[in-house]
């Protein structure tokens, strides 16, 4: 889903939060949340309407990888994976 450049970091950190969350679900009742799925990214991203995916030499599909993979890192960070 293609999202406008000043709302990339706040979607991408918001998808993360929802597919922890799901993962939690998931983990205390045994079945995949009905709408963020089963905790991973693809599945809780999967509802959402999608756009043509893009070349990575694609510079607005590169600041939104960019962005995706800075909100895991930030996300990771915040609660200390082992």
């Amino acid at each position: 889903m293609e999202q406008p450049v000043n709302e990339r970091a706040p979607f991408a950190a918001l998808q993360i939060k929802l597919a922890h969350a799901a993962d939690r679900y998931r983990s205390r009742f045994g079945k995949a949340h009905t709408v963020f799925g089963n905790g991973t990214l693809a599945s809780c991203c999967a509802k959402q309407r999608r756009s043509v995916e893009k070349r990575l030499d694609d510079a607005e599909y590169a600041d939104c990888m960019i962005k995706a993979l800075e909100a895991v890192v930030e996300f990771r960070n915040e609660h200390k994976f082992v």
